[in-house]
């Protein structure tokens, strides 16, 4: 906790709060400035120790400080923002980080006490009050508005615990405007002292060691699938030297795609709705899946959760007792789930080393063999989305950091990007709204100052967020800025065609959207601009590495699809029939 306790005098509210936040692990700030904050605000700038970014829009700043918790060794991210549509606008950014259980904390101004609604049935007494912890309660950990001064510390102390601690995610205080300004005794404020927990016995730790080892010795082709519950547990840097040690194969989420460099000797790959083929059919063959730290979302098992992994024992462990319980409702059959941290299984469940390498060598194989741009030609017209992604994850450098956006350019990255040592690669996994990538990529440039971030978004994407480019130039952030161009919204054209026979709207120019000449808005920002229009100029145009901002306007063919993708009525195992899963024998 914090040291203010020292403190025998007093001070404004609002500095107590800068103060505080600084002690306790905040070092940067995101906000929009408004009239109910700006004590807040005013705060927070005579702080020293905490940087403050103005971003352009609410929703950014939310965006900007969740990359950031995202990408920081051990800070958090703030976002402050004003009464009604300043708090109303971090939702989707609040969102993101509650679905991606990434801790967060946002402060909104509150019009003052006094001009405060008499009665929850009036919409509105004073100039833009809002009920923020009504709109807040179902996206956040916790969400409280300050009724009294005297309150402050132990509410601060508390959401900060709360948005930290055991399944992380975001956390909102609600300050009024005359209580900021309010003088306080630091010395005289209550303190929250969160309640000490008691941690499994490591009986237990050997009890769960015999039932897995039990399942592995009678198992010929067991398969983990690794969630993002590893990187958000704090035991990232553990599952690699953990893998070496069981010697089992896995599959990753998306979200834990970055975990282990894709030339891993055991890794499969990711698997789900776009594949790849071969991971899905690991899924489908394995005789036992033990599921660390992921909650199996429709876009990894398919529509029909009863096909996946049928023919296995399934053990999934997992945080969050309610993502267990939700397969009872739905007809999906748990052999074991255990209810624990999965940092606390990697590093006290023993495990024996698996040795069969058949399966191991028949996986390797599958993956060697049926590779996604193998099924991609690319035409001497414009760019294939699949061949830009090999060739960029080819050019980028261990350790590079990549903020990919929502829709095609997400599942191209994904199917094709493969990752090097120490590289991250980040999106809204859950949320997935257009727009997140660019206030991302500014989050997690202040994250990693000496580093360039690589920003890939969709022209309709940017859209969403363009705005922010006038971030990313007031600080010249070292950001490349991959525009994927198909003149429109690329994966909504996909869903029509499947569902609605092609009767498009509001997908294109010619079905009622508006694109802007990119190069002109590079220039009306003051960023530098490259075209790419043909694969062969990616390797003459890209500059990896830049110490300013850069975008660069990729010319995708507007009829390319997401392919493979789950077909309507099919499983993970034949996402769309053309190719037949290989036997193992």
């Amino acid at each position: 906790m914090c040291n203010l306790d020292r403190l025998n005098y007093s001070m404004k509210l609002s500095d107590f709060v800068a103060e505080y936040l600084e002690q306790n692990g905040v070092g940067i700030c995101f906000m929009v400035s408004g009239g109910a904050v700006l004590h807040i605000i005013d705060s927070i700038k005579l702080n020293s120790k905490i940087k403050i970014v103005c971003s352009q829009h609410e929703e950014s700043a939310a965006t900007g400080a969740d990359a950031f918790s995202r990408l920081s060794k051990s800070e958090i991210g703030l976002c402050v923002a004003t009464s009604g549509p300043g708090a109303t606008n971090l939702v989707t950014g609040v969102s993101n980080a509650f679905f991606d259980s990434i801790p967060l904390i946002c402060i909104t101004g509150q019009v003052a006490t006094f001009r405060k609604k008499q009665s929850k049935d009036m919409r509105q007494y004073g100039f833009q009050e809002t009920d923020v912890v009504g709109i807040f309660k179902p996206i956040t950990k916790y969400v409280v508005k300050i009724e009294n001064a005297a309150d402050i510390k132990f509410e601060l102390g508390k959401a900060l615990h709360i948005a930290r601690v055991g399944r992380p995610g975001p956390v909102v205080i609600d300050i009024p405007d005359d209580l900021q300004r309010v003088e306080i005794s630091p010395e005289e404020l209550k303190e929250f002292r969160p309640e000490v927990t008691d941690s499994p016995e490591m009986e237990y730790f050997h009890e769960i060691s015999t039932k897995l080892n039990s399942l592995l010795s009678k198992s010929r082709k067991p398969l983990l699938i690794l969630g993002a519950g590893i990187r958000i547990s704090g035991s990232a840097s553990l599952v690699k030297s953990f893998i070496e040690r069981v010697n089992i194969p896995f599959v990753t989420t998306w979200g834990a795609k970055d975990l282990v460099c894709e030339d891993f000797d055991l890794n499969i790959g990711t698997f789900g709705i776009c594949g790849p083929r071969y991971g899905n059919w690991a899924i489908s063959e394995c005789d036992l899946v033990i599921i660390l730290g992921s909650r199996l979302n429709q876009m990894q098992v398919g529509g029909k959760i009863e096909d996946f992994a049928p023919n296995a024992f399934k053990v999934l462990i997992d945080i969050d007792r309610l993502e267990i319980d939700k397969f009872e409702s739905i007809g999906f059959h748990l052999d074991l789930a255990i209810n624990l941290d999965v940092k606390v299984i990697i590093e006290n469940v023993k495990l024996e080393r698996f040795n069969n390498p058949e399966w191991s060598n028949w996986l390797s194989k599958i993956k060697s063999s049926f590779t996604i741009i193998a099924e991609h030609t690319q035409s001497n017209a414009e760019v294939n989305s699949y061949h830009f992604i090999d060739l960029l994850s080819n050019s980028l450098s261990e350790g590079s950091t990549i903020i990919t956006d929502a829709g095609g350019n997400l599942c191209w990255t994904m199917q094709g990007f493969k990752i090097k040592d120490k590289q991250r690669l980040v999106s809204s996994w859950n949320h997935s709204p257009m727009g997140f990538s660019l206030p991302a990529a500014i989050g997690a440039s202040f994250a990693k100052p000496n580093e360039t971030i690589n920003c890939i978004i969709g022209d309709g994407g940017l859209m969403m967020c363009l705005q922010e480019l006038g971030t990313v130039a007031r600080h010249n952030l070292p950001i490349n800025i991959y525009i994927f161009n198909n003149r429109g919204h690329g994966i909504q054209k996909q869903t029509i065609e499947t569902w609605l026979k092609g009767n498009q709207i509001g997908v294109d120019y010619a079905s009622g959207l508006f694109f802007p000449n990119f190069k002109l808005l590079a220039e009306s920002f003051g960023i530098s601009y490259r075209k790419i229009e043909t694969l062969s100029e990616v390797g003459k145009k890209i500059e990896p590495n830049t110490t300013s901002p850069m975008i660069y306007e990729v010319m995708i063919d507007p009829d390319q699809k997401i392919y493979p993708m789950l077909k309507f009525g099919g499983d993970l195992t034949n996402l769309d029939d053309s190719i037949v899963k290989p036997v193992f024998s």
